[in-house]
């Protein structure tokens, strides 16, 4: 989790989050800002009075958690924000960077308003076991998920009852999900 102060700006053409910058640049800092990766939110580091900045471009997106106050998630959305969330670690791995840096935060993963594109955000060095920061995700999810299909939310307490298990992978939790599909 980021336990940092976000602001927002807004002009006429785009919309920006802003997170304060960690004080050291790092390898996993210079690899997110060098490259472009598919599925998450476009990232700049900039200065105001001295002090960096991460300015993500969040233009045509909403928040996660805003997204559900006004839509109950189904089983597929379920399934499919958890399967990208598998992807995008896979993507940071294959990058050799670290896995933690994918941030999960229902305030922090951001979905356009049909709710077909799901795009994420890296902050470098962040601390924190990214297991348990999932964990949470998924009873937040299981709180907004409809539960008029009764096969939908059995499906998706499985998904998180392997999340209790200890010793659980994002390879088992992937595999899970597909055999199902």
């Amino acid at each position: 989790m980021i336990n940092r102060e976000i602001t927002y700006e807004r002009d006429v053409n785009k919309s920006y989050m802003k997170i304060p910058a960690v004080m050291e640049s790092s390898l996993d800092e210079k690899l997110m800002l060098r490259k472009a990766y598919q599925g998450i939110v476009p990232m700049e580091k900039c200065y105001v009075n001295g002090k960096g900045q991460y300015w993500y471009n969040i233009s045509g997106k909403q928040a996660l958690d805003a997204y559900c106050r006004v839509n109950a998630i189904n089983q597929r959305f379920f399934e499919t924000l958890i399967l990208r969330i598998c992807s995008q670690l896979e993507v940071l791995e294959w990058n050799l960077m670290d896995t933690a840096s994918l941030v999960v935060d229902p305030e922090l993963i951001f979905v356009n308003h049909s709710g077909e594109e799901i795009s994420f955000i890296l902050y470098p060095n962040t601390k924190g076991n990214f297991l348990d920061e999932l964990q949470e995700l998924i009873e937040y999810l299981l709180t907004k998920l409809n539960h008029s299909d009764k096969e939908g939310v059995h499906q998706a307490y499985r998904i998180y009852e392997m999340t209790l298990t200890e010793g659980y992978s994002i390879s088992d939790l992937k595999q899970m999900i597909l055999s199902v599909r």
